[in-house]
């Protein structure tokens, strides 16, 4: 006797779920997988716009902390110059911070010490790093981390132009104009020999240095604006160190701007170092200052070098020219005021004035950090939780509704590239 037995519903049911089951085994772990890879990219990007936004930050401060000094023909503010002189260190003779000539009159430089000191301490920190570079490298055998440590010092090198570059000029450019208190007590020739080193440093600071990285800029400018034919040049690991070292110089530029650090460099040259060989007494310094910075603030609106994700930086920036084309207005005023009969300082508007523009980028940063809070305070409570949302994208196959097994590339060595608009996600 043939019996049939029909299986129950259960049954059906129950390995439904238990091939549920195995599929989401494999799961959270690949969730995971993908979720410490978004982090590490978001962290990665994020410390590329806080490095950007503090470039920012100091080219501000190169411009702003000497002015009073620069700018001697205007009386300003007593709390402004307070202001400016905290960041002193920025802009000026390093020195002045550990050796104040307030504790003793032999600490006080002259400007041809000063000019030796900013002149010299550039090439002794990059000769400082080359040394590090060699020690390194021979402790290494990959060719991969012999080009890291290549491009590490190329981008180390670069911040310290970047960062004493504003500070030499002004030094050499002091000893440069007329001035007749630094050949006092010495003789002819030994005056004739201080302007001759000091012309000698001004063409390599100011003439060599900017056109040799402007070169450099240009044969290491973003594949995306290169001729086709030139793509391989980038392939040799000599070049590939160069690029990545450069960035630091390349990075938060549009393709097409891959030169603008250079154009920033001149701006800082001219209104730090250039406008000393006019006469302070009138108003052509602070005239010419407030051409050029008018000049770089409708360039920064017309050309608009940053990329659409640094939308945060390209305000900071702006707001940073305004800021300084305002203090140079206001210096403008002050020195009316002084030649009327009356003490620019004693303005107790322009003072507000000065301070509120000095202090202009720490309040569009605080601003930026809040609004920032804020926004992403409101989007957490309104979205699912990261890994559900994570989960309804993985792929899966239609017909057992099993998530299938994806291998994810975790390459450790990527860099947030602030230049390029495009992205590629390896699957």
């Amino acid at each position: 006797m043939n019996m049939k037995i029909a299986r129950h519903p259960l049954d059906a049911a129950q390995r439904a779920a238990e091939k549920q089951l195995e599929g989401s085994e494999r799961r959270p772990t690949l969730v995971k997988r993908m979720s410490s890879l978004k982090v590490v990219a978001v962290v990665k990007e994020s410390t590329a716009h806080a490095q950007f936004s503090v470039k920012i930050v100091l080219s501000f401060l190169q411009v702003v902390a000497p002015i009073s000094n620069v700018y001697g023909g205007v009386n300003w503010p007593k709390v402004f110059r307070q202001y400016s002189g905290v960041f002193q260190f920025l802009a000026s003779n390093p020195l002045l911070v550990i050796m104040p000539s307030c504790l003793h009159n032999s600490f006080t430089l002259n400007a041809y010490q000063s000019f030796l000191f900013s002149a010299v301490l550039p090439l002794g920190l990059l000769m400082l790093l080359g040394a590090k570079f060699l020690v390194s490298k021979s402790l290494v055998t990959s060719e991969t981390q012999r080009s890291s440590l290549e491009a590490g010092l190329i981008r180390n090198a670069a911040f310290v132009v970047f960062l004493l570059h504003p500070s030499a000029c002004t030094s050499i450019f002091k000893l440069l104009r007329p001035c007749v208190e630094v050949c006092l007590g010495v003789g002819d020739e030994e005056c004739s020999m201080y302007y001759a080193v000091a012309t000698l440093a001004a063409i390599v600071y100011a003439g060599v240095l900017p056109i040799y990285l402007a070169r450099l800029l240009y044969r290491h400018r973003p594949n995306s604006i290169r001729p086709s034919s030139a793509h391989s040049a980038q392939g040799d690991g000599a070049a590939s160190s160069m690029h990545r070292g450069l960035c630091f110089f390349l990075e938060g530029y549009k393709p097409h701007n891959y030169y603008w650090e250079v154009v920033e460099m001149y701006r800082k040259l001219a209104l730090t170092s250039m406008v000393l060989f006019i006469d302070s007494k009138h108003h052509g310094q602070l005239m010419f200052a407030l051409v050029v910075s008018i000049i770089a603030l409708a360039a920064h609106t017309h050309t608009k070098p940053y990329p659409v994700s640094c939308v945060g930086e390209y305000y900071l920036q702006l707001s940073a020219l305004a800021a300084i084309v305002v203090i140079f207005l206001a210096g403008t005023v002050a020195q009316a005021q002084q030649d009327s009969g009356g003490s620019g300082s004693d303005n107790n508007t322009i003072a507000a004035i000065l301070v509120m523009c000095a202090a202009s980028v720490w309040i569009v940063i605080i601003g930026r950090v809040v609004v920032k809070s804020l926004l992403q305070g409101s989007m957490a409570d309104g979205e699912d939780t990261p890994r559900d949302n994570m989960a309804d994208t993985l792929p899966h196959d239609q017909g057992t509704n099993e998530y299938i097994d994806v291998e994810v590339v975790d390459d450790s060595n990527w860099t947030p590239n602030l230049m390029d608009t495009t992205t590629t996600t390896s699957t």
